[in-house]
């Protein structure tokens, strides 16, 4: 039997796998058709404790890390097992996307048509919430950078912010960059894998597939909540750092513009823990 071309790497952090809505999306997307046959499914579960009860239908291999190592180590090692699998492609999933049979076998379509065209690093489907394509999404160069439209699809004119979740990736052009950084062992590490990954004369396509998905950081703020201020925290520090190391001056300068924003923000609804993170987060970035 021939393998996989595509390695797919799903990642769980405090979610069960028949809770997830992806791996549920994925079950539906592939039961009685042949799509499985091209796909070989890896779960990262990064929640700490016990390894948790599998479906008993499912397919696939588990890892459990209690210690939670993050996005960046899990992908690298994903990207590891495809590679000495002889697969040419790995497929990251966060554990909120509705997968569907269309991107799957437009997925599977990407592989064929650019099988040897190695420019071409690696392909997305467009992320939907509440109607609006949260990915990919311009780079932040005004307070309101317009969004690309539903029905986008082929090669983008421009440099695109891309999430991680869905992007089909050729395992060789993340090979070409070093891997995952794990300086961005979890916030921003797709902003700057893209980054690299749209140099050197590689490029992005961006498929016809929407895909609904929840995103974490448009969730409500509860601004003197541990936890909520602990993630804060680390999304400000990794955007800061993504800013100061690949952001132009523009980029850096509206980005500065836009914790003023937000400071002005917090200090007017007395967030003041959040305010707290965000000044330090702008004396960082200059």
């Amino acid at each position: 039997m021939s393998v996989p071309t595509i390695c797919v790497a799903l990642v769980l952090y405090r979610m069960k796998l028949e809770e997830s809505p992806t791996y549920l999306s994925w079950e539906r997307s592939t039961q009685g058709s042949d799509l499985c046959e091209h796909f070989s499914l890896l779960v990262f579960d990064n929640t700490p404790g016990q390894p948790a009860a599998l479906p008993s239908d499912f397919k696939g291999q588990y890892l459990h890390q209690p210690s939670n190592p993050g996005l960046a180590a899990s992908y690298n090692v994903a990207l590891a097992r495809a590679n000495s699998s002889g697969q040419a492609w790995l497929m990251l999933l966060d554990q909120d996307t509705v997968v569907t049979p269309s991107y799957l076998q437009e997925a599977m379509s990407v592989t064929q048509t650019f099988a040897e065209d190695a420019t071409l690093a690696a392909a997305v489907p467009k992320l939907m919430e509440n109607g609006i394509v949260q990915s990919p999404h311009r780079a932040l160069t005004t307070l309101r950078p317009p969004l690309l439209s539903p029905d986008f699809h082929g090669f983008p004119a421009e440099k695109l912010h891309i999430y991680n979740s869905g992007a089909l990736i050729r395992v060789s052009s993340m090979q070409a960059i070093g891997g995952f950084p794990l300086d961005f062992w979890l916030d921003y590490l797709d902003h700057a894998t893209f980054h690299l990954l749209q140099q050197d004369g590689r490029r992005i396509l961006v498929m016809r597939p929407a895909l609904e998905h929840q995103l974490s950081a448009n969730e409500a703020v509860l601004a003197w909540n541990r936890n909520y201020l602990r993630r804060h925290g680390n999304v400000l520090r990794a955007e800061s750092l993504f800013y100061r190391r690949y952001g132009t001056r523009k980029e850096r300068r509206w980005y500065r513009l836009r914790l003023l924003r937000m400071l002005y923000g917090a200090l007017k609804h007395v967030r003041l823990p959040i305010a707290w993170q965000l000044l330090t987060a702008l004396v960082r970035s200059a």
